[in-house]
């Protein structure tokens, strides 16, 4: 590997906790995420709720878990990006030690296609339809930044918290389609797991993403799942460097 040089690559850091999950587990914790900070800073009353809401990968069991919104996501493509297209990245083992050694691993980039469904579901009727609203307005009403800004004091980036935690999210790169979100309409159920008795409201809301990954292969047969960004200074081409 003499003479290789580091690819105009920045790689960012794997999935924190040490999580066996790949892309699916990923897409739920990067929405799970971005749906806790655009909640956070919503402006739609939703102190009605009387407590946090909640937001899971799995479905609500216990009375403390409401109301909450049960996150849910399938691939509907997944493809290498290119033929056989792999690049290197380099990486130091026993960094500052004399057994300090150079490793190269191999990183294979892949797209993928799919469609996230948000389960919001509640105790009350109005609960479900104002944690509901919330969803449709960062889904939908997310307002683009404005392109001149002639006060800077004014507010730009209205309902825009989800789509812009999805877009920084580390571990996978999301771009959501917020101009189309499908619902699956109201339901109400009777019964929770906790209390047959009890009346439970739901409501779903699906949109379609588009996702870039990439696996980076260790020496020990392991991979880890990371997202790749293209430095903004890429180095000059040789024109007679071409093979």
């Amino acid at each position: 590997m003499a003479g290789l040089e580091e690819p105009p690559l920045r790689i960012n850091a794997e999935q924190p906790g040490g999580t066996p999950g790949g892309v699916i587990e990923a897409v739920k914790r990067a929405v799970m995420i971005a749906l806790k900070e655009g909640l956070n800073g919503s402006t739609l009353g939703l102190e009605l709720s009387g407590s946090e809401i909640a937001v899971e990968m799995e479905y609500p069991m216990v009375k403390q878990k409401y109301p909450g919104i049960w996150v849910q996501f399938s691939f509907s493509k997944f493809i290498n990006s290119g033929v056989g297209h792999e690049l290197l990245t380099k990486t130091l083992e026993n960094e500052g030690t004399p057994e300090e050694r150079v490793n190269w691993e191999l990183i294979r980039e892949f797209q993928f296609e799919g469609t996230v469904s948000l389960t919001i579901m509640a105790l009350k009727s109005l609960e479900r339809d104002r944690i509901s609203d919330a969803v449709v307005t960062m889904l939908m009403f997310a307002r683009p930044p404005e392109y001149a800004i002639t006060d800077r004091n004014r507010d730009t980036k209205q309902f825009r918290g989800l789509m812009d935690a999805l877009s920084k999210n580390p571990y996978v790169a999301i771009a959501a389609n917020h101009d189309e979100t499908t619902p699956g309409g109201q339901t109400v159920t009777p019964g929770v797991p906790w209390d047959p008795e009890q009346l439970g409201y739901e409501d779903t809301y699906s949109f379609s993403i588009l996702g870039f990954c990439n696996i980076v292969f260790r020496n020990d047969g392991t991979y880890s799942l990371r997202r790749v960004d293209m430095k903004g200074d890429l180095p000059p081409v040789d024109p007679d460097g071409w093979v």
